[in-house]
């Protein structure tokens, strides 16, 4: 409660320096603020629902999230982006920063425990694909490999 709170604060201090486009959209899909060209928000809305496939299962990273037999519940995590398109900063499921044509960013690492974690993979495997992973029995870790370029 905190965390929206002090960015509607500052939303709104920033309201009178934002350039031409601003918006304030709540829907069914999240909180979408733009202040172009200094501030982008997108927070997608937390889900709730009825599954059936898995026993129990908790995930940290672009999503969080639990499932127990029938109901799952979770949120991803949202992104803010401060700064014009050819020169800013990212902060959030997607954490990086732009100055022209140089880039770097970094998605954040997942972590998923629980019974349905071993679905492919099997048991145990180690894997370098698109940065380390580690699956052992109930758990997966998952690092990506940072980006660089455009």
């Amino acid at each position: 409660m905190k965390v929206v709170l002090y960015t509607a604060l500052i939303t709104l201090s920033l309201s009178s320096f934002a350039g031409e486009k601003k918006s304030l959209t709540v829907s069914g899909e999240g909180v979408n603020v733009k202040l172009t060209p200094v501030v982008t928000l997108k927070q997608p809305m937390p889900t709730a629902g009825v599954q059936r496939t898995t026993p129990l299962r908790v995930d940290v990273g672009g999503r969080t999230g639990v499932a127990v037999p029938l109901v799952e519940a979770g949120i991803d995590i949202g992104q803010l982006t401060i700064g014009p398109e050819k020169v800013h900063v990212q902060v959030g499921k997607t954490t990086g920063v732009k100055v022209g044509p140089l880039s770097v960013k970094q998605t954040l690492p997942s972590l998923s425990v629980g019974t349905d974690v071993n679905d492919k993979s099997g048991l145990f495997d180690i894997g370098l694909k698109d940065g380390p992973q580690i699956t052992l029995p109930f758990i997966k870790l998952f690092i990506p490999w940072p980006k660089f370029g455009e």
